[in-house]
């Protein structure tokens, strides 16, 4: 009775052992599968992302705000730079061909309004309206609750407000010097190589327009320092000089008295 008893224990103990440890080939390939398994759903989801952010900028070019949500919805990236053709990102790429509602749209979705483009440049969404000459861009960006950099420099060290002034966007000046963020006195080593301001740059190419809307900034707004006008005021040339220099002779009585 006992022998049998003995032999049962130790049948009952070979099944336990077969159930509850098998091998270690078959648990080695159950999580070889299951890694192929979850990497194969990884990269499957990131193409699927992929293409919602390639008709994300389709939808973009098309003004079709519709297509735009829906890709978002989606997953598409906002911040998604776009190719190596062009480097620029989504909400740049906005600013240069969408409209207002689809700028909003992917701000609101997460897009990084200081986001810099992958070219040379890095520019910014509002150096881009700044240069492309969208005001109603640039009414968006700087709502506070978006919380842009209006003095983002790029590479050089221009800002949007060098972009407004060189492509002689008055519009986007105007609105730009009208902020009380705005650094009126940012240097750029872009324009000569010497570190010149806007001003001085407006000077130099007589641009009697631009400095008009450049000096016409509320009083809130740190005014253009003594320094900078010094430098400005050696730009000047031109027949247009004499008119040039009585805006800034005023202007510093104003500020400077």
């Amino acid at each position: 009775m006992k022998s049998l008893l003995l032999l049962m224990a130790l049948s009952l103990s070979a099944s336990a052992e077969d159930i509850n440890c098998p091998p270690d080939e078959n648990v080695s390939l159950s999580n070889e599968i299951k890694e192929k398994v979850q990497l194969a759903s990884e990269l499957d989801s990131k193409l699927f992302k992929d293409r919602q952010t390639a008709k994300l900028f389709e939808a973009i070019q098309k003004k079709d705000l519709k297509a735009v949500l829906k890709a978002l919805r989606k997953g598409a990236n906002p911040n998604a730079i776009k190719d190596q053709a062009s480097f620029i990102s989504v909400s740049s790429f906005a600013v240069r061909y969408g409209t207002p509602e689809i700028l909003n749209a992917l701000l609101d979705a997460g897009a990084d309004p200081n986001l810099q483009d992958g070219n040379l440049q890095k520019t910014t969404p509002l150096m881009q309206a700044a240069k492309w000459n969208r005001p109603w861009a640039v009414d968006i960006l700087l709502d506070p609750k978006y919380k842009t950099n209006i003095n983002q420099q790029a590479d050089g060290g221009r800002t949007a407000l060098h972009m407004a002034a060189n492509h002689k966007n008055y519009d986007v000046l105007s609105l730009l010097v009208k902020n009380a963020k705005i650094n009126l006195n940012a240097g750029s080593v872009y324009t000569f190589g010497k570190g010149e301001t806007v001003l001085s740059s407006l000077c130099f190419y007589s641009d009697v327009s631009g400095i008009k809307t450049l000096l016409n900034h509320p009083v809130s707004t740190a005014p253009i320092s003594l320094e900078n006008i010094k430098m400005a005021k050696e730009s000047i040339k031109g027949e247009e000089g004499p008119e040039i220099l009585k805006q800034i002779e005023d202007y510093s009585k104003k500020y400077y008295p």
